[in-house]
């Protein structure tokens, strides 16, 4: 015998329940103070409330809105007559309310409770000449679950899908003269490291991907143009976006735009 268990929960409490859940005051604050032309520091904190009221677990029941707090603190430069800019900074943040993939129930989720995290970012954009410019960024995080009431065996645990390290660098060149003038050309490597993951999939394995972009711009019927062709993943890297969605394979995407 089957019991379809969904439909314990009746529309207008599931109605009722998406009401209460969506909406909430909120509080954010901060103070920046100028070191010198090159450096400033700064401070904030800020609260979040994001309704999960589109999300159902497998009874039916609407989940608890996410919920968090944090501080992120740090320096930005900008150096060398601006052509060096960038952040350092860290941060700790305080969730609620968090879901999880429901191990035993596929494209369900179940709550995990809280988690809590503090990390550092490093951000960086550069410009070697007019023409060639880098962004670079790094992330470390160590997080924790502090409470699930769904399983309590992971307290302690890393949250699902929470890499503590990633990072990614990016090339662009324009060319501004010369038979290649108005093309751009864009090279970058995006690195992922190992996140837990929940059910048959316990690991979710770190991953490098490589993309690349070639841009012209031109003037169609009198009104600027743009056409770019995306080279995603050009090694065909195996990368496991999530607990129930792969990153897609080595792909070619050409988009047109013009301003009418």
């Amino acid at each position: 015998t089957v019991t379809n268990t969904a439909s314990t929960t009746t529309a207008p409490e599931r109605l009722q329940a998406v009401a209460d859940a969506s909406g909430a005051d909120v509080w954010s604050a901060g103070v920046s103070y100028e070191l010198s032309r090159s450096y400033s520091a700064y401070f904030s904190y800020s609260e979040s409330y994001v309704p999960q009221n589109n999300l159902f677990d497998f009874e039916g029941n609407v989940f608890a809105p996410l919920m968090g707090s944090g501080y992120n603190y740090g320096i930005k430069y900008a150096l060398l007559q601006d052509r060096l800019m960038g952040a350092v900074q860290g941060y700790t943040v305080e969730r609620k309310n968090v879901l999880q993939p429901d191990p035993d129930h596929a494209g369900k989720s179940v709550p995990s409770g809280n988690d809590a995290s503090q990390g550092l970012e490093i951000r960086m954009v550069g410009r070697v000449n007019k023409a060639w410019q880098i962004s670079a960024n790094y992330g470390y995080v160590d997080a924790k679950v502090t409470s699930d009431p769904t399983r309590p065996q992971n307290v302690g645990l890393v949250p699902v899908n929470t890499p503590k390290h990633q990072a990614s660098v990016w090339n662009r060149y324009a060319f501004n003269e010369g038979v290649l003038k108005n093309f751009s050309a864009g090279l970058g490597v995006v690195f992922m490291g190992d996140r837990r993951g929940t059910g048959t999939l316990p690991i979710l394995e770190a991953y490098t991907r490589i993309d690349a972009s070639l841009q012209y711009r031109t003037k169609l019927l009198g009104k600027n143009t743009s056409v770019a062709c995306g080279l995603n993943n050009l090694a065909d890297a195996n990368n496991i976006v999530s607990q129930t969605s792969l990153g897609d394979p080595r792909s070619i995407r050409v988009t047109v735009r013009t301003n009418f």
